[in-house]
Order: C-alpha cells, then sequence, then structure tokens
C-alpha cells in the first residue's frame, strides 16, 4: 500500500528513456494504471504541458467531433477517478481550454492552485482503485507548474500503492532527492 519514487538521472542517450520503456512494458501487462508524461523543450514555458498532453491522449480528445463531444469524453475520464465532483470537471475543462466553469471571481492564482489540487486528487483517486505507475519523462524541461503537481504527488506517495519513475539530466536539481521513499538511480 505505500508507494515508491525512483528518481533516474543520466545524460543524454545514456539509456534513461530505454529503462523507462522497459518498466512501462510490464506495468503494461499487469492490472495497474499507466500514466505518462513527457516533458518537452519547446514547452517548458507553458504551464502544465505534459499534463494537457496526457489528458487530451487519454480523453481521445483528438477524435472529439465537437466541444460537447469533448466534454463528453473529459468527462468520462474523470468518472474513473473516485473523488470526481462539478468543480473537478470545471477545473479540468478549463486547464484544457474546451469551456471555463470556474467561477470568475477567482484570481489566477487561485484558479491555478484549484487546478494542482484538481489534477492531484484525480491521481489519488486512481491510485484508490488499484496500483499506479506513473512515469515523468524529462523532468528538467517541466514547467514550473508542472512540477508543482509533481512535489504534490511526491507527498502521497506512503500512502498510496504508486511506483513514480522519474528521468533527468544532471543538471536538475530534484528537490526529491533524499525525501522518505524514493530512490536515485544515476546512470554511469
Amino acid at each position: 500500500g505505500e508507494g515508491h519514487a525512483i528518481l533516474l538521472c543520466g545524460e543524454p542517450g545514456i539509456g534513461k528513456s530505454r529503462l523507462a520503456e522497459a518498466v512501462r512494458k510490464t506495468a503494461k501487462v499487469s492490472s495497474h494504471y499507466l500514466l505518462s508524461y513527457q516533458c518537452s523543450p519547446h514547452h517548458t514555458n507553458s504551464p502544465f504541458y505534459p499534463l494537457i498532453a496526457h489528458l487530451n491522449s487519454a480523453s481521445k480528445l483528438s477524435n472529439a467531433v465537437d466541444d460537447a463531444d469533448r466534454e463528453a469524453r473529459v468527462v468520462a475520464l474523470l468518472q474513473e477517478s473516485l473523488d470526481t465532483n462539478d468543480q473537478d470537471i470545471a477545473a479540468i475543462l478549463t486547464l484544457l481550454g474546451i469551456a471555463d466553469r470556474l467561477d470568475p471571481n477567482l484570481n489566477p492564482h487561485a484558479r491555478k492552485s484549484l487546478i494542482i489540487e484538481t489534477l492531484v486528487r484525480q491521481f489519488c483517486g486512481l491510485a484508490k482503485q488499484r496500483p499506479v505507475f506513473c512515469l515523468f519523462e524529462d523532468v528538467h524541461w517541466a514547467d514550473p507548474s508542472t512540477l508543482e503537481v509533481l512535489d504534490q504527488v511526491m507527498t502521497w506517495l506512503d500512502v498510496l500503492p504508486v511506483l513514480l519513475l522519474v528521468t533527468f539530466r544532471p543538471e536538475f536539481e530534484a528537490p526529491w532527492i533524499g525525501r522518505p521513499g524514493t530512490t536515485l538511480l544515476t546512470l554511469g
């Protein structure tokens, strides 16, 4: 019932992604939820980019015919979590740019905080149903908002069945090194 984070550090081309892919293939044949997030050098200033990309892919939004269909697909995805409520749906629809149903009186900081809380609550809801294998690749390119979500997820590792694999290059200073439930592996 406890989670663990593996922080995989190494130079470009050393094999971090290859190891991550091997673990991902193993997780696909099990009964785990598989969540995969890829950070990008082209989106270091795009808030929540890897999370948005994952939600778009998991909801199959590219196949949606209109905003109503997109919304229905997102709602169906979010209902897989035990902890979904109307505010969560509004936050994710806003994040994805489908519909802004958040309170218009919320300031930008409060909106961002609400989105982060929602993303973490959804993650925890999935993990309460069955174990989660979560892969965050190339976090040295992650935007600050994505790092905030990842930091919040790390705080839940001691009570949720989650294996979190985070890959990054040596120049990234991972703030999670030394935390309980984390293992740093440096590839040489």
